[in-house]
């Protein structure tokens, strides 16, 4: 049996599969900061309070593979859309790939560690 394939991917030696947190912040600008804002601190939608997902304790709860299954699936119940839902997100937007899904999950992973990143300019 050997390791899970979501460990292996971050152990390949070229570094191919893995997160990136700076192109995590990149990828989360363009589908997530419309709602959760620049940097993760919760924002408005719609008239509505959307909630902080820069919080290192919220974030302490989830495991790296439930982040990327929320950035894949959204949050139906919360009305967060899934990796190609356009719905809240800028003209023109594009789903997301699986490397930028790994690379928003590896963003919010640092953050858990109280990581900070901002995009230039910012």
């Amino acid at each position: 049996m050997g390791a899970p394939p979501y460990l292996l991917a971050k152990a390949r030696p070229d570094g191919a599969g893995a997160g990136n947190k700076e192109e995590g912040l990149k990828v989360f600008a363009r589908a997530c900061a419309s709602c959760h804002g620049d940097h993760g601190r919760g924002g408005q939608y719609g008239g509505k309070t959307v909630g902080a997902i820069n919080d290192p304790d919220f974030l302490a709860l989830i495991s790296d593979q439930v982040l990327r299954r929320y950035v894949i699936t959204g949050r139906p119940d919360l009305g967060m859309p899934d990796y190609a839902d356009p719905t809240g997100r800028p003209e023109g937007f594009k789903p997301l790939t699986g490397q930028e899904v790994t690379n928003v999950a590896a963003l919010l992973a640092y953050w858990r560690q109280g990581g900070s990143v901002h995009r230039e300019g910012n």
